[in-house]
């Protein structure tokens, strides 16, 4: 019997320009609840990233591949909070879906990943 697995993991869910968005929160008042709410300790769940995605399969030989969907603007952040927990240590493909800022700014922090030594 076959032990493939696949993983998706949402590196992101939001819009373009992320949320909080800047405006709202320097409105006075901020009238935006949604990006209000975003401030808050509870308020997680209102905190988006750029849209985005890591594929993550493993074969029944235990050879596993992750592919990472787009690597917008937020994409460093999500990495730095997404990689550890999920024990992530490599990306064998990166697919960017368009060419616009939410999904090809992070294109530069990947390079860090394909560094053998750390730099630091």
């Amino acid at each position: 019997m076959p032990t493939h697995s696949f993983e998706l993991i949402f590196h992101g869910t939001g819009c373009s320009a992320g949320l909080p968005n800047i405006t709202c929160l320097t409105s006075k008042p901020v009238t935006c609840e949604t990006c209000g709410l975003a401030t808050q300790p509870s308020g997680w769940k209102n905190r988006r990233r750029n849209t985005g995605a890591i594929v993550r399969t493993r074969n029944e030989a235990g050879s596993e591949r992750v592919i990472v969907i787009d690597v917008g603007k937020t994409f460093l952040a999500a990495a730095l909070d997404l990689f550890p927990r999920y024990d992530l240590r490599r990306i064998d493909a990166v697919l960017l879906t368009h060419g616009h800022a939410d999904a090809i700014n992070g294109l530069d922090d990947l390079r860090s990943m394909f560094i053998s030594e750390c730099p630091c």
